[in-house]
Order: structure tokens, then sequence, then C-alpha cells
């Protein structure tokens, strides 16, 4: 008998751990699935290549190595790590949102001296290495898995006249929240986003955060597939 309620104890526990660990997608039906814009509405701005926005924030590195030898101390507000956040759009009214892409591996890892932080931390080294991520497919490989994981990151927009809205989804502690921008096309080669709202957020159905992010446009020879896992899954998202 005992042994019996341990082994039901065991199957419970093992149940309640893995349906912990199963990632989860929320706002399924505020997706505008149906309302994804077309290729007859992209005629207005680029989508030959990525829309990419430029912003900073204060590293966490406190020293870094100094040629010949030695460390140079940094203060909190010496250095300002140079990041982008990168917009894929596509003529099916697919996207892919990167958020802050930064040099990370060569800064981080090998703890480049203060030459090397001085040489990597510019805008251009980051556009270079996201192009190269890109190239090697590390940003569309995931979505053909068909894992709810792949979610991370995609999304779709509607455009109606000079105005885009874009909704993606983010990552928040292993689960999936929808996220909604709205903005302004400025131009063939210019977006503008004026507003943000976090879906998680208790208030997220009345509440937006005013923004000012502009996006410049950047071409490509060539860019991902836009095989992800809301395009394999239609019939879960919308109304």
């Amino acid at each position: 008998m005992k042994s019996k309620i341990r082994l039901i104890g065991s199957i419970l526990i093992i149940s309640v751990l893995g349906f912990s660990c199963t990632p989860r997608i929320f706002n399924r039906n505020d997706l505008i699935i149906n309302e994804k814009t077309d290729s007859s509405k992209t005629k207005s701005f680029r989508i030959d290549g990525y829309y990419y926005h430029k912003t900073e924030s204060l590293d966490f590195l406190k020293e870094i190595p100094k040629q010949g030898g030695g460390v140079k101390k940094l203060a909190d507000s010496e250095f300002k790590r140079k990041e982008i956040e990168a917009l894929i759009l596509y003529s099916n009214g697919y996207l892919y949102c990167s958020d802050n892409l930064l040099i990370s591996t060569e800064i981080e890892v090998n703890r480049s001296t203060e030459s090397d932080l001085e040489r990597l931390n510019h805008y251009d080294s980051v556009l270079i290495q996201f192009e190269h991520d890109l190239k090697n497919n590390h940003f569309a490989s995931r979505p053909k898995n068909g894992r709810k994981s792949d979610i991370w990151n995609w999304g779709v927009y509607k455009v109606d006249n000079d105005s885009i809205l874009i909704q993606y989804y983010r990552n928040e502690l292993g689960d999936y929240y929808l996220i909604e921008q709205t903005g302004v096309i400025q131009n063939d080669s210019t977006l503008t986003i004026l507003s943000e709202r976090e879906y998680k957020s208790p208030n997220s159905k009345g509440y937006y955060m005013t923004l000012e992010k502009i996006y410049k446009f950047k071409h490509l020879d060539s860019k991902p597939d836009s095989t992800n896992y809301i395009m394999m899954n239609e019939d879960k998202f919308g109304q």
C-alpha cells in the first residue's frame, strides 16, 4: 500500500514538474493573424532587408585588461555598450523582432583589451555581427522545429496608409506574452515606433507606453525564410 502511495506521489510530482517546465503561449486571441498585411500594402516602404534602432546601456564590467598588462577600472557611467533593436518584415505580414543586439561574445567571453573594446563597441560592429548571424541562419533555424519556444520574437504586422501596428511574442520567465507596438511609416526607409504595450501587464488592455524609436532601413541581398511557429499553427491564433 505504501509503495503504491509513493508511486502515485512520484507520478504527481513528475506531472507537475513536467507541466511547469512546458512553455505557455498567452494572448493567442489578441494576435491579429487575420488582419496581417499582404504584399500589396508593402509598396510604400522597403522590406528587402531589415530595420534597426540604435540604443545603448551601461555595461556591468567593472574592469578590463589593458594592453601591456594590468587592468583598467571602469566607472559605472564610463562604458556605455552600443546596442541595436532590429525588425525583419516580410511581404506575407510576418515579422521577426530582435531585442537589444550587442557585441557580447568578444567582449565578455574573451575579456577583450581596452583597445578591443573601443574597436568593437560601435553600431557598425553590432550590425556586422547581426548580419553574420542572419547569413548563418542563427535566427531562422529555430522556427522550423515546431516547438512552442520557437515563437520567441516572431509576430505579425498590419499597415494602414502610413500607420503600422506590430505584434510579436516576447519570453517572460519561460512563457510567451504578446507585445504590441504602433508607429508611423515616415518614408520608404524609416519607421518610427510611437507606443508599446505588454499584454502581460495587468492593465495592458488600456495601457500604452509612449516611445519615439526611429528605425532605419539597411539592405540585405537575402534574408532568412519567414517560416515560423505562428505560420505553422495559424488556426490556434486570432478570434
